[in-house]
């Protein structure tokens, strides 16, 4: 969610002692953030993540990491939670790994290229910012 292109919220809770430092004449609060409601069933992977991953891997590119990592994962395999699906964790590193490495390649055209483009800038290389992952399998209810 952006106020405008690359003016993306910044949900924070400042210490009192910093708050009167702020500059700004209004913070974003969660309560400000679009909600959103999806119907998961057991097996689907829910990722989480911050526009610093989704600024340099497209779609397709974050699928073929997450489809490679299935192929590999062994079903017969003992996993902690006994599904055989490769662990969250993992798969969020991996997925991190992949948006910091193209993150600090001078010549990639990344998904935030695409952004400034269409808002009249010209930029190359990918976007150096703080990239977050959380990925959780939906699981049945035991």
């Amino acid at each position: 969610q952006q106020h405008g292109w690359n003016w993306p919220y910044q949900l924070m809770k400042l210490p009192s002692s910093l708050a009167t430092s702020v500059t700004s004449s209004r913070l974003d609060s969660a309560r400000d953030c679009d909600r959103y409601q999806f119907c998961v069933y057991p097996g689907d992977l829910v990722l989480l993540f911050t526009d610093g991953f989704s600024d340099n891997l497209y779609e397709s590119e974050i699928l073929e990491i997450v489809r490679v990592m299935l192929s590999e994962s062994d079903p017969t395999l003992p996993s902690p939670d006994g599904s055989g699906l490769p662990s969250p964790e993992r798969l969020a590193a991996s997925l991190a790994h992949a948006a910091k490495k193209r993150s600090r390649n001078p010549a990639a055209w990344v998904p935030f290229c695409d952004a400034a483009k269409q808002h009249g800038y010209k930029t190359l290389g990918g976007k150096v910012d703080d990239i977050t992952v959380v990925a959780a399998w939906v699981m049945a209810e035991s």
